[in-house]
């Protein structure tokens, strides 16, 4: 059997997220394996690199070609191909690895990344680190470097803040007060089941909040203290009080007080029931919105299109303050020619510029990973502009990072051991305690089959048997 039958594809879980993350950026798969953007001039045949880049998310946002091209200008001996593989993504990359014509970067978050890392497919790049930034290059960049089993899993290059976007108008109608830095989950809870509207036949007009679920289930625990999983990995830890309170206030939101969701009454007959919905609250029609990402500017931008004020939060507060976000970062990829993975690493480092990572903020939006970019004056002038942006800087600032939030190993436990549970619960088939206590077996069973292999040094993430 070959190693990538192994895996499990995710990417479809999540596609829409991304989608709106990337602001609009389609993850089609319309694009010809072989398009590329072509180098500004010419370079000689006779020593000319060709990288092969391919994302998780379809296709490369046109600020990542943007850079590519300039790239390319400097450097016009290194061609960068952007790649959309479209279905079964991991499979391509893994065979094109094993026929040792490997794809060379992997534009994604950390939290997918970590299988291809802990297959050995992928190059550690901290000592490119030291050797290009010194010894202590921690003290240019924030420290949110993701590793598994001791080894980076990529290049960072950009944040993605979980933060809180909501409609002043509609709370403040409700004579509800706004949230803040130090709002709690009982000021949420109040704002969410305190905004909701109907009309004259009974047909809700206005939610109280749309959020992934499987989001503030985790979000939930995290600022409660608390994991999913112990810190060596080895236990799951979602059948505690914390937990079943957690699964309780979400089943609450939606059918207790019917405050979440544009489709939540579409949920009994649904077979994936989600009440994630970003264009609802665009339009205007919910008070809060547990975002994908920081980019506070595009956010007012369609705010100010639809006609409402929009505020940004953090993630509400209890016990501790976890910045919960997802890394993106560019994965290079092992390759028989080191003259590849040099230039790899070269393109992948050319994000970590000031200049650029001030652009990541201005052009893209991301929080830039860079500590320096946010005191560049065109850096000081958006954010004057953007206050907002404060927010979302501040999750990483006053927060912890726990990489067991950004981690794959949790979202790929969330996938099979902890979402379709959430989901049957919220088709109303699984009581809240029911569902905890499945989530509980599941993700100790695969945490059970992973570490007999793991520790007589055979790893693999997810063996195919715990699909079926």
């Amino acid at each position: 059997m070959p190693k990538w039958a192994l895996l499990k594809t995710f990417e479809g879980l999540s596609m829409k997220r991304r989608e709106f993350l990337r602001n609009g950026v389609a993850a089609s798969t319309a694009l010809a394996a072989d398009r590329f953007i072509r180098p500004l001039h010419a370079a000689p045949k006779n020593d000319q690199i060709t990288l092969k880049c391919v994302s998780t998310w379809g296709s490369a946002s046109e600020f990542d070609r943007k850079l590519a091209a300039e790239f390319m200008e400097a450097n016009p001996n290194i061609r960068i191909e952007f790649a959309a593989l479209g279905k079964h993504y991991d499979r391509q990359k893994v065979e094109a690895q094993q026929a040792g014509d490997p794809f060379d970067l992997w534009i994604t978050g950390s939290f997918y990344s970590m299988w291809a890392t802990q297959m050995g497919y992928t190059i550690d790049p901290e000592p490119l680190y030291r050797r290009d930034f010194g010894p202590d290059y921690k003290s240019l960049f924030f420290d949110e470097f993701v590793r598994w089993q001791g080894k980076m899993v990529g290049v960072l290059t950009s944040r993605s803040a979980r933060v809180f976007y909501y409609n002043k108008d509609i709370i403040e109608a409700a004579g509800l007060s706004l949230p803040h830095e130090d709002w709690t989950w009982d000021d949420f809870f109040r704002i969410a089941t305190g905004t909701l509207e109907r009309d004259a036949q009974g047909d809700i007009v206005q939610w109280g909040c749309t959020v992934y679920e499987t989001d503030l289930f985790r979000f939930y625990i995290s600022l409660e203290g608390q994991s999913m999983f112990s810190a060596d990995y080895r236990q799951a830890t979602i059948d505690t009080p914390v937990g079943h309170d957690a699964a309780s206030a979400i089943h609450d939101l939606a059918f207790k007080h019917r405050a979440m969701g544009e489709r939540a009454h579409w949920r009994v007959t649904e077979d994936v029931a989600t009440s994630w919905n970003h264009g609802a609250f665009n339009a205007g029609k919910v008070a809060l919105l547990l975002a994908d990402d920081g980019r506070i500017k595009p956010a007012h931008e369609r705010a100010d299109a639809a006609g409402f004020r929009l505020g940004v939060a953090p993630l509400p507060r209890r016990k501790r303050n976890v910045a919960g976000f997802e890394n993106m970062v560019y994965q290079i990829w092992k390759s028989p020619d080191p003259a590849r993975t040099e230039a790899a690493w070269k393109f992948a480092k050319s994000y970590l510029t000031r200049e650029n990572q001030v652009r990541t903020m201005i052009e893209e939006g991301f929080p830039p990973v860079r500590r320096d970019a946010y005191d560049d004056p065109a850096a000081v002038k958006f954010q004057q502009q953007w206050p907002d942006v404060q927010v979302a800087h501040n999750a990483y600032e006053h927060g912890r990072f726990d990489a067991r939030i950004a981690a794959y190993p949790t979202m790929a436990l969330e996938y099979v051991g902890v979402r379709p549970h959430i989901y049957q619960m919220m088709m109303q088939k699984l009581t809240p305690e029911d569902a905890v206590k499945q989530m509980q077996t599941k993700c100790q069973q695969i945490l059970d089959k992973f570490w007999a292999k793991a520790d007589q040094g055979t790893y693999e993430l997810f063996p195919e048997e715990l699909h079926k």
